[in-house]
């Protein structure tokens, strides 16, 4: 039964009486009556038998059929009914499904390379369908294909399980696979499958196409795993792009900072080796590099070691040069005196001999000075600092002191309250010491020396304050083996005081500086102390 271009109801009866070609006869009555229309050679058909039953396949001008179809299987020989669509009215039968080429003109346009996609009615009927699959393509034509090397190492680390082992032929017209049967029941699904037949994985999605009345249909879309890898290979080939640029700028970047780093240390080698002769004496200073590097603070710290080691090469050259000076005269004085005492007569021996004994007391106190500059090296090497009151040591020191130089007025002021600090006792009173004998040694006569004692609240300012000649601007008094003026006494001068009271102040922390004040003339000499050294 079908109906015609009209709508109209048209019946026909197929009846195959032997293997081979058959005709319809069309029939214009009820089934029980016989055929009234005639025959209709348009539709022609073949019945062929095989041994599972039979195959009938007949062939009908698509002009003929509008849109309803549905056919009847009876046993002629006993009439039984083996099955049936509804054969009216004409509304009931069947609805001919057919593909739309409005549908597949959009899929072909819209449908991407290595892509297969598939639009169904709402009974999984197809309607439309667009693409191939393709394992070795990539994913879009504009995109080249990955190396084979790429393909198969990512093929052999991603996996590729699948759900199911099923195909998808050319030419299906129903589609009754878990994806499109969960969308046409309004559930978006997916599902991986393997074809029998090669070794690419087909990834399937199935969405469902809905209307004003529900589900209408539903949209098929496959990709085999290649396809899909290659956009992966794609962003993996980018990436290694990236991190290849991005390695070879870091690595020349690194190589021209190493460069950069081995040409400063190795100028600063040569800077270093200019500096030292070969037998060690220091040529010049080193400049110091201003860079906040590694490198830097490593040329200041040679700066500063070549520094110290001009100061104790200047400070042994001045030694022999002073050491030379000093003992020249007492021992010319006591050679001198032991030849006149040879050829004097007894009175002229007594004054001979005492010129000699007052050549060896030089040299004994020369000796003497000797010691005593290692023992204040030795004694900052072993000191350990301890809280004391300054104001009483400088009280001990300056009773000592009063008793040591009768003949000179020691004032001293600024002890009315105590002063604690932290530091070494011994070595604050040789320091103390050493500026008193420095300032009696080159005060004028009958002026006082004062010793001062200031407490800031952070540092401690201890000053002693001679009349008498200035400081020369050009010498550092401070200096191992320097000094500036002229005393009084007949004591060797080693220029050993004023360095040694630097060494001490330093060891504390603290520095020290002498000015000279104009009225009236003199020098002061000033310890700044950190209260807790």
């Amino acid at each position: 039964a079908l109906t015609d271009r009209d709508g109209l109801l048209q019946r026909y009866r197929i009846r195959p009486e032997a293997p081979g070609w058959i005709a319809a006869q069309r029939r214009l009555a009820d089934d029980d009556l016989p055929e009234t229309g005639g025959a209709a050679p348009a539709i022609r058909g073949e019945w062929q038998p095989h041994p599972d039953g039979y195959t009938l396949e007949l062939r009908l001008p698509r002009d003929m059929i509008r849109d309803r179809l549905s056919v009847r299987i009876t046993d002629s020989g006993s009439g039984q009914l083996l099955a049936s669509g509804r054969m009216f009215p004409a509304d009931a039968l069947g609805r001919i499904v057919a593909h739309s080429p409005q549908l597949q003109n959009v899929l072909d346009a819209i449908t991407p390379p290595a892509t297969r996609v598939w639009v169904t009615d709402h009974q999984g009927l197809v309607l439309a369908r667009a693409g191939r699959l393709d394992s070795a393509a990539p994913l879009s034509a504009d995109r080249p294909r990955m190396p084979w090397f790429v393909q198969d190492l990512i093929l052999a680390v991603l996996p590729r399980d699948a759900d199911a082992i099923a195909d998808l032929s050319e030419g299906q017209t129903h589609l009754f696979i878990s994806p499109v049967v969960d969308a046409l029941s309004g559930r978006p699904a997916n599902l991986r499958r393997q074809p029998p037949r090669g070794d690419a994985v087909v990834v399937s999605a199935a969405v469902p196409i809905r209307g004003t009345d529900g589900v209408r249909g539903a949209v098929l879309v496959e990709q085999t795993t290649h396809a899909i890898l290659s956009v992966q290979n794609l962003a993996l080939q980018r990436l290694f792009g990236v991190t290849l640029l991005f390695f070879a700028v870091t690595g020349l970047g690194l190589l021209a900072f190493a460069s950069l780093l081995a040409s400063r240390i190795t100028r600063l080698r040569d800077s270093v080796e200019q500096a030292v002769s070969h037998d060690g004496r220091i040529l010049r200073s080193l400049p110091p590099d201003r860079s906040r590097d590694e490198i830097g603070d490593l040329s200041r710290s040679f700066s500063g070691v070549l520094s110290r080691l001009d100061d104790d090469n200047r400070c042994l050259e001045a030694m022999a040069s002073r050491l030379a000076h000093e003992l020249r005269t007492p021992v010319s004085a006591v050679r001198h005196s032991l030849e006149k005492a040879a050829q004097a007569d007894t009175a002229e021996q007594a004054t001979c001999l005492a010129r000699a004994r007052d050549g060896a007391q030089r040299l004994e106190n020369t000796l003497l000075r000797l010691r005593e500059a290692t023992g204040i090296e030795q004694a900052m090497r072993q000191a350990e600092p301890l809280g004391f009151d300054l104001a009483a040591l400088l009280r001990l020191q300056t009773a000592g002191l009063r008793s040591r130089y009768p003949n000179v007025i020691l004032e001293l002021t600024g002890i009315e309250r105590p002063v604690p600090m932290t530091g070494v006792p011994d070595l604050i009173g040789q320091a103390l010491d050493k500026l008193v004998e420095n300032a009696v040694d080159f005060h004028r006569p009958e002026t006082p020396i004062g010793i001062g004692c200031e407490d800031t609240g952070k540092v401690i300012r201890l000053s002693v304050r001679n009349e008498g000649p200035l400081l020369p601007a050009d010498i550092p008094v401070f200096q191992s083996m320097v000094s500036g003026r002229k005393g009084q006494q007949s004591e060797p001068h080693l220029g050993l005081g004023l360095f040694f009271v630097r060494r001490i102040a330093e060891f504390h922390g603290g520095t020290a500086r002498a000015v000279n004040h104009p009225q009236p003339p003199g020098v002061t000499v000033t310890l700044e102390l950190p209260k807790s050294g």
